[in-house]
């Protein structure tokens, strides 16, 4: 397949991956909220931030493989593909065995103080046990995800994840429902379906990759420096990333109580699906440009940046500007009548967003570049950063969780825009036209399709669901029809037809 054809289907595929995790969260979690309560629900998600800590360290291997991957499968070398994957499953191994023992002593610091019953400690006690043993036994499988991605094949990880994420919804909706949930099987069920989702992507990697096996004995000491410099480098700035995200549920589950954490793991399923969609349509450019790089086609290089960007750019603001005159009646009829105090933690939420995702596809062109250094410096001071402000404003201003959301996020999320102008640097576009192009005009089509959001819901009201489907259904086919009419370039529109032409002609000769 053709690299263009191939970013547009894995681009597809998981975005159609992303949508299937969106709605299973938001049918999940209030059944969730319901049986746990705020209190319960943020035990859960602390005895979860482990997990999500060392998911996110050892993301650092896996942007190794992004990186090395493809120009070992360009050198036509097998072996020199097993040495480099197996490298990088030792270092998966290695920061499970570490999370472990890690979260073996820490467990007993993190949920002291909890405002829960005996009995919903002791569940969350067992959790905690459980993700212990998974950190051992299923951590080391993440690396047939990466691997799967590194040869972008997003579309067999999106097929996977998907069916078995789904599956996963409906076993915690059904026993949560007939009254025997727990936050042990809620963590339970969310760790073994991620192993039999990497189990797949084993099956589909060995399939894809014939000729590459996992070897202990294939591995010496030039890959383990190679993998090993590349992964410590990046490693740096992930940890600034996880300062921002699962170091801050920690610090407001410490400081404002569960409860507090409760409701902002809540509301916060919504930023965290909208990033995730995001990741997910900009994290394929990474193998994608290391293979344009290894070929030499740094024009490319710079066309699939800003085509990238601008289209991340453009599914951001249809989920954070459109609905935005939604976005409080949903997340009452959504979560119910106990979250109306937090609307504006909701709106805070979808605004930051903006310059996060405007830096996601920069961030995975440098990935993709090798500039590790880079994304390194400003990954760790962006995090360590915005956790440090949050910091301050609760110990000397004001114990306010949106307050709180706002320093974190504020900071964390304006190194988007350091990105922008990293990448551009890198592969020689003017930052200010990237700027317009990419991201101010995007805002304009969006703020355009809000107004019609805005004015349906004037006119409908906001107290069903039909009516912000039909409100929100309307300003998102506003926003399509600007986008088609004046929001791309000649040369995207091209490329967009032309790939449906050939997918279209390609089923007819099928059927």
């Amino acid at each position: 397949m053709r690299q263009a054809d191939r970013i547009i289907v894995n681009t597809i595929s998981n975005y159609g991956l992303t949508i299937v995790t969106m709605a299973t969260q938001l049918v999940m979690i209030p059944v969730v909220v319901k049986h746990l309560d705020k209190s319960g629900f943020g035990l859960a998600t602390m005895v979860l931030a482990p997990f999500g800590f060392f998911e996110v360290m050892a993301g650092s291997f896996g942007r190794a493989l992004h990186r090395f991957i493809p120009q070992d499968l360009a050198g036509h070398d097998a072996r020199r593909v097993s040495r480099t994957f197996t490298t990088a499953m030792a270092g998966y191994g290695l920061m499970g065995l570490v999370g472990a023992v890690a979260t073996w002593f820490a467990f007993d610091w993190m949920l002291a103080g909890a405002e829960v019953s005996s009995v919903v400690m002791r569940d969350g006690r067992l959790a905690m046990w459980v993700l212990v043993v998974w950190l051992v036994v299923g951590f080391p499988l993440w690396g047939y995800r990466k691997g799967l991605e590194a040869i972008q094949r997003y579309d067999l990880l999106g097929l996977s994840h998907g069916l078995i994420t789904l599956l996963r919804t409906v076993a915690v909706i059904v026993v949560f429902s007939l009254g025997y949930g727990s936050i042990t099987f809620f963590v339970a069920s969310h760790l073994v379906s991620l192993m039999l989702i990497n189990l797949l992507c084993r099956r589909f990697l060995i399939r894809a990759v014939p000729g590459m096996r996992e070897a202990p004995s294939l591995i010496d000491k030039a890959t383990i420096i190679l993998v090993g410099t590349f992964a410590a480098a990046t490693l740096l700035g992930i940890f600034g990333e996880v300062c921002g995200s699962y170091g801050f549920r920690i610090f407001i589950g410490k400081e404002l109580g569960m409860d507090k954490l409760g409701a902002l793991a809540a509301v916060w399923t919504l930023q965290l699906t909208i990033g995730r969609l995001i990741d997910e349509l900009t994290n394929a450019f990474s193998p994608a440009i290391s293979a344009l790089d290894a070929k030499g086609s740094s024009a490319n290089v710079a066309k699939l940046m800003l085509t990238g960007t601008k289209s991340s750019m453009l599914v951001a603001s249809s989920m954070c500007v459109v609905p935005l005159a939604a976005a409080a009646p949903f997340l009452h009829l959504w979560l119910g009548d106990s979250f109306r105090g937090y609307d504006t933690l909701l709106y805070v939420f979808l605004l930051v967003m903006l310059p996060f995702c405007v830096g996601m596809t920069p961030t995975y062109v440098l990935f993709g570049l090798g500039r590790v250094t880079t994304t390194g410096t400003v990954m760790l001071v962006r995090g360590l950063a915005g956790l440090l402000l949050a910091l301050a404003y609760v110990q000397w201003v004001d114990r306010n969780l949106t307050g709180a959301v706002l320093c974190m996020l504020g900071v964390q999320n304006s190194g988007g825009l350091v990105m922008l102008y990293s990448a551009c640097r890198a592969v020689g576009v003017r930052f200010w036209n990237a700027l317009y192009e990419v991201m101010m005009k995007p805002l304009v089509l969006a703020s355009v399709a809000a107004a019609v959001t805005w004015i349906v819901i004037r006119q409908v009201g906001d107290d069903r669901w039909w009516k912000l489907t039909v409100s929100v259904g309307l300003g998102e086919l506003t926003l399509l029809a600007l986008v088609l009419g004046v929001g791309l370039g000649d040369e995207e529109r091209a490329r967009i037809f032309s790939f449906f032409h050939r997918a279209w002609a390609r089923v007819a000769r099928i059927g």
